[in-house]
């Protein structure tokens, strides 16, 4: 599952930035800050696909378990493989979108674009053994506007797109949280 060339690898080298660089940090930090949060602010369900909340039916709103048959990792490696520069997590959030794009088309919303989500990200180092592994919460959350269609091909260049766009403050979040 943890693909290593696509691992983040990080210098272990930490140099003290000289009084110019830390000027200029203490300056542009605040409007960078702010413009994320701006642009988290403004992310949306589209009109289209928020039409699946309305009332239809008397049953409308229930609680449902849903599982999905098991896969071997195996043939999912095999399938998000066969796509060139494209990661484990791009392939199943692939996956999830043309997922939704079905669901929504089935209950009657026309060509829905994009809903507004919210992943979870574990920020434990992946233990070796049990004598690593600890139970302490460290997490943060990632939202970001998931995009719904029904073409793999792309939905995955979507999808990195997205990704890529947002990834630089996650990381932020995730050192805030360690």
């Amino acid at each position: 599952m943890n693909d290593e060339k696509f691992k983040f690898k990080m210098d272990k080298k930490f140099y003290s930035p000289n009084i110019f660089l830390r000027i200029w940090f203490a300056i542009i930090t605040p409007f960078v800050i702010g413009g994320t949060l701006r642009t988290f602010k403004s992310f949306r369900t589209d009109p289209q696909s928020e039409k699946i909340r309305e009332l239809k039916a008397k049953d409308d709103f229930k609680n449902y378990y849903c599982a999905s048959k098991e896969i071997p990792f195996e043939d999912i490696r095999k399938c998000y493989k066969q796509y060139e520069k494209t990661t484990f997590n791009d392939y199943i959030l692939g996956a999830l979108s043309i997922s939704m794009h079905k669901w929504y088309t089935n209950n009657g919303v026309k060509d829905p674009k994009k809903i507004l989500t919210l992943i979870p990200i574990n920020n434990r180092p992946f233990p070796k053994n049990l004598d690593d592994l600890k139970l302490n919460n460290t997490t943060t959350a990632f939202k970001f506007e998931l995009p719904i269609n029904a073409d793999i091909r792309e939905i995955l260049k979507t999808n990195k797109t997205t990704f890529s766009r947002f990834m630089n403050i996650t990381y932020l979040s995730c050192i805030g949280n360690l």
